[in-house]
């Protein structure tokens, strides 16, 4: 069990650290996203997905994040749209456009580091009831998950970005 402590004498939450990891992913985003324009969007990395169903995926997890950390977030009709195993078509259902996940993307990174900087000890280690997982799964296994997978999907912007003719980012 985790030291609670430090949380309750003014220093971070356990899932603080955390934070400074999403805002690089914030930033890597951008550095990755800032050239993509018009159709570029929707054009199909090889077998894999398209840079907009990709960043579709990434707010979808996010708002999801947010919630398993209980910040109320809207449900947003185009979700389904963007889960595992949902449409990788950009063009089948109504996909929302680029520029409003854009927003939604930006949008939610200060709030999952201010939230994350607020979870307790004791909500990190509650267990995390919304995933299809065989074991046992806390808050902060999924955040770390939710943060792993994050970073696997702007690998797929930078392989989308190298189909796409793109000049490298780092």
């Amino acid at each position: 069990m985790m030291d609670t402590r430090d949380f309750e004498n003014g220093r971070a939450g356990p899932l603080a650290k955390l934070g400074g990891r999403f805002q690089f992913n914030t930033s890597m985003f951008e550095l990755l996203t800032d050239d993509i324009v018009g159709d570029e969007w929707l054009k199909l990395s090889g077998r894999g997905n398209s840079a907009h169903w990709i960043l579709g995926h990434l707010c979808t997890m996010r708002l999801s994040l947010l919630r398993t950390l209980g910040v109320d977030q809207p449900d947003m009709s185009w979700e389904p749209q963007f889960a595992v195993g949902g449409d990788a078509s950009p063009f089948g259902g109504s996909y929302p456009k680029p520029v409003d996940l854009l927003q939604c993307f930006r949008g939610t990174g200060d709030r999952l580091i201010q939230a994350l900087e607020a979870t307790t000890p004791v909500r990190a280690e509650a267990n995390w009831t919304e995933g299809d997982f065989d074991l046992p799964v806390t808050v902060e296994d999924c955040v770390g998950f939710f943060y792993f997978d994050e970073t696997f999907h702007l690998g797929q912007l930078g392989l989308a970005r190298q189909q796409l003719g793109k000049p490298r980012v780092i």
